[in-house]
């Protein structure tokens, strides 16, 4: 990289290398972001402060972002799409109507929101430098969280919609008391959400429905088995969690 290069560069991403188990896609392995939480507004606020030059109350800075925040939604809800420069948010209603006269039902015409990064946004990529730190664990881990309603990996989840659900080793297998595949909240480990069927239940791949779960909330993946590669069961459940969240 020439001296150049290296002054351009303002931000760094993490990425672990995975094996590729996805038909249909070339390339042995397969880059994850490693992403160590989602930030809170509040934590943005004091980056702002601190790291951004903002010479501001972080505090009551981020109370107006609360109050932004609420109003986008309100505007979202209404059906206007919303820009911030650097990405907008457009809502949409899913499924099909088999007449004029048909009537909207949320369960067949789903509401989702759909973000498109701006120009801005893309512009900061040319800024960043990815950083492989190499490969991921081998054993057991979950790939991606695909939503087929709005076809987005690893952020959203329509509930009472169809997932895809890819990795290694997570076949839901064995005979504990809590065996299963479950959305649970992060730092809330007494809210857990189990998948009551899964329409496909392989080593590398699970399809099932995404239950009710509450919006507003950061949601983890969870499979608990007892698989392993031979005929037998593990003597404990592996709990194998996801590294990203999905929001409804």
């Amino acid at each position: 990289m020439e001296v150049d290069e290296l002054v351009k560069v303002f931000h760094r991403i993490r990425v672990r290398l995975y094996l590729n188990y996805i038909a249909g896609i070339k390339g042995k392995y397969f880059a994850r972001t490693v992403s160590e939480r989602t930030l809170s507004v509040k934590e943005v606020c004091d980056a702002m402060f601190l790291r951004g030059g903002f010479r501001g109350d972080p505090t009551e800075v981020e109370q107006y972002i609360a109050l932004f925040n609420r109003e986008v939604a309100h505007q979202l809800c209404d059906g206007f799409a919303v820009s911030t420069g650097y990405y907008s948010i457009h809502p949409s209603v899913g499924g099909t109507f088999d007449s004029k006269q048909e009537g909207v039902s949320p369960e067949k015409h789903p509401i989702t929101f759909s973000f498109r990064v701006l120009e801005p946004l893309h512009k900061l990529v040319d800024d960043i430098e990815v950083f492989v730190e190499g490969l991921a664990e081998s054993g057991a881990f979950i790939n991606e969280f695909t939503d087929v309603t709005t076809d987005l990996i690893n952020q959203k989840a329509t509930v009472g919609g169809q997932f895809i659900l890819t990795g290694n080793k997570i076949k839901i297998v064995g005979d504990a008391q809590d065996i299963g595949l479950y959305f649970t909240t992060p730092g809330t480990p007494d809210v857990a959400i189990k998948v009551d069927k899964l329409a496909l239940n392989d080593p590398n791949r699970l399809i099932g429905v995404i239950p009710a779960l509450l919006p507003d909330k950061p949601w983890t993946l969870e499979a608990h088995t007892q698989y392993t590669n031979g005929s037998n069961f593990l003597k404990e459940v592996r709990i194998i969690v996801s590294e990203f969240t999905v929001t409804v």
